[in-house]
């Protein structure tokens, strides 16, 4: 496992043995020796798409002092990019006793939630998780479930504007979505919206799972679409190689809401650092295997957002990036 960087909440690695949990309650050990506890990590993606993500939220856990077959012991299970298989795999882990359930995804969270109510879970990649139903207050969850927010729905707009910005010549923006849960919908309605003010028409298109994403694609370039915009879903996550491979073929831009679609060969994203998200995580499970319950641990919102530009992929379209862009990205691959 790889170290990185201090984590933001003050918890001292060698400050406090791990406590004996029973039903999300710590207890003593009578023995005074330290229980290994279990996090189990569902996975809506592959092992390989996943990979990066999971090893930042390990480099949380090794800096706060909980290291995988030492002191805790990590399950990991995934859905292979199919969230059909979410509520079997959370149930897989819930009869394996794990103390903690690590769903980082809202269609992990919604499994996790049918699953258990008393298991801890903790989310790092929700939209919006009191319109989701997960929490009650960002303030206080509430519940057995807590974590941070992406806060994509108020992201959905700007992301249209900074497409706008940099391809002023877009018209027709084709909008790639899954409405798998809230948070999507109220995603395109922001996007609809901001689309009015600028003067963009929105054609937008389901796709419910890799194969159908050729038919999408296709149906948005038939409306005369010369733009397109993501929504982010753990889906799409899983296949983002095929679906920045398929934005390609159109050789029209494209701007999505994670940094690793840009990895894969999308043109440019803006939206919070997912392994950073991963990565702070990893301190909600710490401060509930110390005995914290999940309820009482406010949901964390991102301070920072990203934009990141692919030039590779711009100079394979032919496209010039206006200078009042390239002086805010965060990030360029060339």
């Amino acid at each position: 496992l790889v170290g990185g960087a201090a984590a933001a909440w003050p918890l001292a690695a060698g400050a406090q043995q791990p406590a004996e949990m029973i039903g999300g309650a710590p207890r003593s050990n009578a023995r005074n020796s330290p229980k290994i506890f279990t996090v189990g990590i569902l996975t809506a993606g592959t092992p390989a798409m996943s990979g990066a993500l999971n090893e930042a939220f390990e480099r949380g856990l090794n800096e706060l002092g909980y290291k995988n077959g030492q002191n805790i012991v990590i399950e990991r299970v995934f859905a292979e990019g199919r969230l059909e298989r979410l509520p079997a795999l959370a149930s897989e882990l819930v009869a394996h006793n794990v103390d903690v359930l690590f769903a980082p995804t809202a269609a992990a969270v919604v499994a996790a939630q049918k699953a258990t109510q008393s298991i801890p879970i903790v989310f790092a990649l929700v939209t919006d998780p009191v319109g989701e139903g997960f929490v009650k207050t960002l303030s206080v969850p509430g519940g057995n479930a807590t974590g941070l927010t992406t806060i994509s729905v108020d992201l959905a707009a700007k992301r249209l504007e900074l497409l706008k910005e940099a391809f002023p010549e877009v018209s027709r923006v084709g909008v790639l979505y899954f409405q798998v849960y809230p948070g999507v919908k109220l995603q395109l309605e922001e996007i609809t919206r901001a689309a009015t003010i600028l003067g963009n028409t929105v054609e937008s298109e389901e796709s419910t799972n890799p194969e159908d994403f050729s038919r999408a694609f296709e149906s948005m370039k038939d409306r005369h679409s010369d733009g397109y915009l993501v929504i982010e879903n753990p889906m799409f996550f899983a296949n983002r190689l095929r679906i920045t491979e398929l934005a390609a073929q159109t050789m029209r831009p494209a701007i999505y809401g994670a940094s690793e679609y840009v990895d894969a060969g999308g043109l440019m994203s803006y939206g919070a650092n997912y392994s950073e998200r991963y990565k702070q995580a990893a301190q909600y499970v710490v401060k509930i295997l110390n005995g914290q319950h999940p309820g009482t641990l406010p949901v964390a919102q991102p301070t920072k957002f990203e934009l990141v530009l692919n030039m590779k992929t711009a100079k394979a379209f032919g496209i010039k990036i206006p200078q009042s862009i390239l002086m805010r990205v965060d990030r360029m691959i060339e």
